[in-house]
């Protein structure tokens, strides 16, 4: 995600994109296959726990799957705010340089490119003249 923001394209984070996604499925197979009966449990604790999805009624189911995952995937649960708090990431790709976009070229360039018999909508009035207009009411 940081890469695809920092590229300002999606289309170039398209492989790593499909790294992570088949990263998670493979954990997820992985979990379904060595700890099935724990996330049911804990599932239903949570469907069923409170009307509003409240985890915190489920705290007994979430420490028997933590335990499972554990044992038997060798990963640990990060300790409470671990995502709250800044990290740095070290990448292997350079930092993008910075693009400064001129942004009345672009327009200029859009508007110039459209046909010459375009529609206008028939409502249109100017800027000046909505506020002229709106001062003088």
């Amino acid at each position: 995600m940081l890469r695809r923001r920092e590229e300002e394209d999606p289309r170039k984070t398209l492989k790593e994109g499909r790294e992570v996604t088949a990263c998670g499925v493979k954990f997820l197979q992985s979990l379904k296959k060595s700890c099935n009966k724990e996330v049911d449990t804990y599932a239903s604790c949570i469907d069923c726990g409170s009307s509003k999805l409240y985890i915190s009624k489920c705290r007994p189911e979430q420490r028997y799957l933590d335990q499972c995952v554990e044992d038997n995937l060798n990963i640990e649960r990060p300790p409470l705010g671990y995502f709250s708090k800044i990290h740095v990431h070290e990448s292997s790709h350079p930092p993008p340089a910075p693009i400064f976009r001129d942004y009345k070229k672009e327009a200029d360039e859009i508007l110039h490119s459209l046909p010459d018999d375009r529609k206008m909508r028939k409502d249109y009035r100017r800027f000046n003249d909505w506020r002229i207009s709106a001062f003088e009411n």
